[in-house]
């Protein structure tokens, strides 16, 4: 893939991946209207156990198929194996865990004292099925290196999903608010449903398996290395988004806290202050599925001189992105949140973390890498330890009388931290990585004069964005030649 290619890739993620955002946020600005308080947090408390099933119907396969077809085209051998066997693993994993879903969605809603999750989480059947088998062709898609249907699929699953979920919810909430948000949760597989028939029309268009079709069972054992320990990271990271509302419930009940605060303050923290944290998070995996061709061959042949720049190139984008986001939030914050979604609810639980909040974006990178680079092992050591730090730190930091409600920010930073730590550590070790000090030394102190220019004009929110902006575009030209041009 050519510079220029390379560019249009990446800005054309980029872009759909604003229009989905921007979607996105048009959707939740509506729906918190739509469903109201109550109906928004029994949404919030539904979510990560629907996020829980479908992150595991992936099983890792995006990824995996997305190495292999690339390696595969490398070498010039057959794709249609790799195709066939991971669709016989997809619906395996598909079959295993609606049983598992059906069975246990009682038991989860008891424990999370609101029985009528039971019927949301059923909710996220149909999902499983398009997430898992979607999955498998958007890595085919990834591998081929035609990243422009993947956008244009992404940017059309949102638009349908918004248009089903606002006119779902807005017909059944005259009923009930159970009923407004049973559908807009299914609104989420309508979304999918669209995508992944849209995916699949494509790819009939482009794709001719003319080489034979040549048995090869050691392809089963490819995939699996590749994407079980991906699978495994996400069961990890999952289960740790499942036990948070109950260890975060635990604590503060410790400290005389109602239930309906303790709901309430962890449906803020996720659907306030974390949705405005990561708000460019589609920046950074726009920016990682874009240099995805290149590093993987770069990789792939073992010309780590090229492998060193792209990554460096590609981490300091996220922290140019981020820094200039994460300034605007930790002086306006409220305004943002009443900007976005008509309610200054957590504003001090995103401020609080901001500063660092940066390595959020730089993980993404980190960790697509280890994909990558096949060293998927350590992914889910560092994925099983940081959860577990996490999970404690929600305990101890909120049954603190002085903490509280903000142990939940404060133990997702601290294990960001951590996780950052060891995923650069196994990067430097496996792929000779040598970080661009010079490079990162320039965006620090772009970030901390930021911080200055900001908070010593104490301006309002839009000229402070125009100012920062002027500031950071000043140093982004200057930078060009130095690290795009060469």
């Amino acid at each position: 893939m050519n510079k220029k290619t390379l560019i249009y890739n990446i800005f054309l993620l980029i872009s759909s991946g604003f229009l989905v955002k921007a979607l996105g946020l048009f959707n939740k600005i509506f729906l918190t209207r739509i469903l109201g308080q109550e109906g928004i947090s029994l949404y919030i408390l539904a979510y990560p156990t629907i996020m829980l099933f479908t992150n595991l119907s992936s099983f890792g396969l995006k990824e995996s198929i997305s190495k292999l077809v690339s390696d595969q085209l490398i070498l010039d051998k057959p794709l249609k194996s790799i195709i066939i066997k991971s669709i016989k693993i997809s619906i395996f994993i598909i079959l295993a865990l609606s049983i598992i879903l059906l069975i246990s969605s009682p038991v989860i809603a008891k424990s999370l004292g609101e029985e009528s999750l039971k019927i949301l989480f059923l909710t996220s059947i149909p999902l499983i099925v398009f997430v898992s088998l979607g999955g498998i062709l958007k890595g085919y898609l990834s591998g081929i290196k035609r990243l422009d249907i993947i956008a244009k699929s992404q940017l059309y699953e949102q638009i349908i999903r918004i248009i089903f979920s606002l006119a779902l919810g807005l017909y059944f909430i005259r009923f009930s608010i159970l009923h407004a948000v049973f559908f807009t949760l299914i609104s989420l597989s309508i979304g999918e449903g669209f995508s992944f028939f849209y995916l699949v029309y494509e790819i009939s268009k482009i794709t001719k398996f003319n080489k034979p079709y040549i048995k090869n069972d050691n392809d089963y054992k490819r995939i699996l290395n590749i994407s079980f320990p991906i699978f495994s990271s996400k069961i990890i990271s999952s289960i740790s988004l499942f036990l948070e509302p109950l260890i975060y419930s635990l604590a503060l009940k410790k400290i005389g806290l109602s239930s309906k605060i303790i709901n309430e303050s962890f449906g803020i923290f996720n659907g306030y202050a974390l949705s405005l944290l990561t708000l460019l998070t589609f920046v950074s995996m726009a920016i990682f599925q874009g240099i995805f061709p290149n590093l993987t061959d770069s990789i792939f042949k073992k010309d780590y001189q090229k492998s060193n720049k792209i990554i460096n190139l590609t981490l300091g984008i996220n922290f140019f992105f981020s820094s200039f986001l994460m300034i605007i939030i930790y002086f306006y914050s409220k305004e943002l949140l009443i900007i976005l979604f008509d309610n200054s609810s957590g504003y001090l639980m995103s401020k609080n973390i901001s500063v660092l909040f940066v390595l959020y974006y730089l993980l993404i990178t980190l960790n697509g890498i280890l994909v990558i680079s096949k060293n998927t092992f350590s992914l889910v050591k560092i994925s099983i330890m940081s959860s577990i730090i996490r999970l404690l730190l929600i305990y101890i930091l909120s049954i603190n009388p002085d903490i509280n409600i903000f142990g939940l920010g404060y133990a997702l930073l601290i294990s960001l931290i951590f996780n950052f730590i060891l995923s650069y550590e196994e990067i430097k070790k496996n792929l000779n990585f040598k970080l661009d000090y010079k490079l990162f030394i320039s965006l620090g102190m772009l970030y901390f004069l930021g911080f200055l220019t900001v908070g010593f004009l104490n301006s309002n929110l839009y000229l402070s964005i125009f100012l920062l902006g002027i500031l950071y575009l000043l140093f982004l030209l200057k930078s060009y030649h130095k690290y795009y041009a060469k």
